[in-house]
């Protein structure tokens, strides 16, 4: 009996069956793969971590301290390990990659360096998760790279050297620390006896990485901050790494909100499609219960029809997130080898199983309106001839330049707002979910992103600090002379240029009170300043003034007018902190300088990129093409390259996402649509054939129900704009954050709030026409009223 009722009642409302049980698979499928994924993110980085045998500490600082910074290390009884990496640093343009599509430069632009392997601690990986093993005559390129520079093993890297040219085959390897796409530096392994050949003759700068596994790491931090070594450059702790994949968990954490958001549009189809349901078979209804039959019988009926549907769903929508999942995974595997245990199909299920369960008990509480229905009013046509409350709307008479259409679809949506809630709802939804990767997208290659890079967005042109550093000087005063004499070389050809850049130094931090000791990145402005910006106070303009980051002034509780003291040229000497700034410069933990400062007694770690200011109505790319062709010699980078070197991929990733989920929303929003407009006209049929016998034509008809979903949408999109300002601030602001800077989110207005609300409005439009079809099927016999 069960069955043959279920079957009846499937037929009968077929097409709002189909809708409910694709919503279902739907949610089902990105809920279940998310939080797979989101297991597989979290453990992967863990297990990446265990396997590449991370250190607790590592410290990268420049060869001429080599020495004085191990017996630092073998001094100090809590440290339980340790191992080095030396790397050779290298531009780019070093390098010649020969692939399928014959020899090309390296595409990503960020620095190169060589390394060794051999290493015990944060070493490269195989892309199995095992030792990487190389011969002779072989490159280790990290997975992304090979990626970025469209490369497959057994290509060849050609490396220019010391006046020397060596060629080897590529192989893919895992590299935890320099292959995750955020850090600024990738790296290619050799063996000792290969690297040992191409660095022996060569004057290119060199770095230790230091890895140190200790028992106590606070105290070997402490002890690295007192100890005053001049030419570190990174700090990096175990925890750290997390934050190299937090960008590939924001991507599968949008995964599963828009599960969720699907699981809730889901269920208000169900309650729309049961609410219409009991509403149709009212009759049906009043006559079982006049035969006796209890409340709960009469619920059973409906709700085997939705386990039907529910289970159905979930069952097809758990096949489908297997292949969804490692599709949401190809890009993150590219930086992490992932190692499925068996808990993937035991997330699945139950997912699967929560969602019908969840689905079931929605029902129970929606089938409620049952209890309303009796013989009496079943008879009345589920009406009790009764209203306690006048029909809102508005006065035709005061809208007079309105027109009769639209002004009889605003009025329906206004008179019956709770039947247009579900179309209502889901363009809300639709809506914040389309805008979080393309703020995302708008915030990476905004003005305000370049400014938290310690750059002036409205310069000409940028320039790598190698093309000023081009001896390997280190002095304040050899780095002056360098831009000077770049300045005259570009007037000589008619450039009028002015060169501004920051050199780095590594200083050590301390209060008076000796509740701070901390070396912090310390930048030097040679040159124009007053572009950096300042989240409170002011640049540091005096000897004896420094702007430190919110981050430090946080963690050791200092306010502007505090002093903090460093030595420099031998000597303490104290500052007063006049600005507090936040940006993406060493995790966001840095401290200004003033240019007033005399610096050319200290060791300087490195520099920042050379920003040249001329005047010029040109874009940064066409300058970069035009200096590029004068002065080849140089390496001209756009503020968009330096963004995409030091944060990686992130861009690319929403770009990718932002046609797929707007193809994806606009179905939904259709397939809605389609839904809510074909039981609109069943529920109305009575009405649309008595104003076809008043002389509106089927086109009026269809157009004063395609207004009701223009002013829905419309409506939709007024109470749209501030829940995206809310996504923007609780969402996306903490994932800029939790680098180091305070960012603001960046909106286009145009793309946000008219392109693709427009593309969203457009597909509503055209599901309308589509379903405002059956407007045609309405002949005069459906004025008889409810059958």
């Amino acid at each position: 009996m069960w069955f043959e009722i279920m079957k009846k009642n499937l037929k009968k409302q077929k097409t709002v069956n189909l809708i409910l049980l694709f919503f279902v698979i739907l949610s089902t499928m990105f809920l279940a793969s998310s939080i797979n994924n989101i297991h597989l993110i979290l453990n992967g980085v863990e297990n990446y971590m265990d396997i590449a045998s991370v250190s607790d500490m590592g410290i990268i600082f420049l060869e001429d301290e080599r020495d004085r910074i191990l017996d630092w290390v073998e001094g100090r009884e809590e440290v339980t390990a340790y191992d080095t990496d030396d790397l050779c640093m290298m531009d780019p343009e070093d390098f010649t990659l020969i692939g399928s599509d014959g020899e090309k430069e390296m595409i990503n632009k960020r620095s190169m360096c060589l390394g060794r392997v051999g290493s015990s601690l944060t070493k490269a990986v195989n892309t199995e998760g095992g030792d990487l093993v190389l011969q002779n005559g072989q490159a280790a390129m990290a997975s992304i790279n090979m990626k970025e520079n469209d490369l497959k093993e057994g290509d060849t890297v050609k490396i220019h050297i010391g006046g020397e040219t060596y060629a080897y085959t590529i192989v893919e390897c895992m590299d935890i620390l320099f292959g995750n796409g955020m850090n600024a530096t990738d790296r290619l392994l050799f063996t000792q006896e290969d690297y040992d050949k191409m660095t022996a003759d060569t004057d290119q700068p060199s770095v230790v990485c230091l890895y140190i596994n200790s028992s106590d790491v606070d105290r070997t931090r402490q002890s690295m901050e007192g100890s005053d070594f001049q030419s570190v450059q990174t700090v990096i702790y175990k925890s750290m790494f997390y934050l190299f994949y937090v960008f590939d968990m924001v991507v599968a954490g949008l995964f599963i909100v828009v599960g969720i958001c699907l699981i809730f549009i889901a269920l208000l189809i169900l309650r729309f499609s049961i609410i219409f349901t009991l509403e149709e078979s009212c009759q049906e209804i009043g006559l079982m219960k006049a035969l006796g039959m209890r409340d709960f019988s009469i619920r059973k009926i409906y709700l085997v029809k939705y386990l039907a549907i529910v289970t159905l769903g979930a069952a097809l929508g758990l096949a489908g997130s297997f292949p969804a999942g490692r599709l949401m995974l190809e890009s993150i595997g590219e930086n992490v080898p992932f190692t499925d245990n068996g808990s993937a199909l035991l997330l699945n299920v139950l997912s699967s199983i929560i969602i019908v369960l969840f689905v079931l008990g929605m029902c129970l509480l929606f089938t409620r309106k049952l209890k309303k229905v009796s013989a009496i009013t079943a008879i009345r046509g589920n009406e009790t001839g009764e209203r306690y409350g006048r029909k809102k709307g508005i006065a035709l008479h005061t809208k007079r330049q309105m027109g009769t259409i639209p002004f009889l679809g605003l009025n329906d949506v206004l008179c019956n707002l709770r039947q247009y809630m579900v179309l209502f709802l889901t363009f809300c939804i639709s809506f914040v979910l389309i805008t979080i990767p393309l703020n995302t997208q708008t915030t990476m290659t905004s003005d305000a992103m370049v400014e938290k890079f310690g750059l002036d967005p409205k310069s000409a042109i940028y320039m790598d600090a190698d093309s000023v550093i081009n001896s390997g000087q280190l002095s304040v005063t050899d780095l002056k002379s360098n831009m000077q004499k770049i300045e005259e070389h570009m007037a000589q050809k008619g450039y009028q240029a002015d060169l501004s850049m920051a050199a780095i130094f590594s200083l050590v931090w301390e209060k008076e009170d000796q509740t701070m000791e901390t070396t912090l990145f310390s930048l030097y402005p040679i040159g124009r300043s007053d572009y950096l910006v300042y989240d409170e106070g002011e640049a540091p303009l005096l000897e004896n003034e420094v702007a430190v980051s919110g981050p430090i002034m946080d963690r050791y509780h200092l306010k502007i007018g505090d002093s903090i003291y460093t030595t420099i040229g031998g000597k303490a000497t104290e500052f007063l902190i006049t600005g507090s700034y936040t940006d993406y410069m060493q995790m966001g933990e840095s401290v200004r300088l003033n240019p007033a400062i005399d610096m050319n007694s200290e060791i300087m770690m490195g520099t920042w990129q050379t920003t040249v200011d001329m005047d010029t109505e040109l874009s940064q790319t066409e300058v970069k093409d035009q200096l590029e062709k004068e002065f080849p010699e140089y390496e001209w980078v756009t503020a968009q390259e330096i963004v995409d070197r030091n944060v990686g991929p992130v861009k690319d990733v929403m770009q990718g996402m932002q046609l797929p989920l707007t193809i994806l929303l606009c179905l939904l929003i259709m397939l809605i649509s389609v839904f809510l407009l074909k039981l609109i006209i069943i529920r109305e049929k009575g009405q649309i054939a008595m104003l076809e016998s008043l002389g509106f034509t089927q086109f009026h008809i269809r157009l004063w129900i395609t207004y009701r979903c223009v002013w829905v949408v419309l409506l939709a999109m007024i109470c749209s704009v501030p829940l995206s300002m809310l996504s923007n601030r609780f969402v996306l602001t903490p994932i800029f954050g939790i680098m180091g800077a305070r960012l603001t989110i960046q909106v286009d207005p145009l793309k946000a709030y008219l392109i693709y609300p427009g593309i969203l409005l457009a597909a509503i439009v055209v599901a309308t026409i589509y379903g405002t079809r059956d407007v045609k099927k309405v002949t005069s016999q459906d004025m008889r009223g409810c059958d």
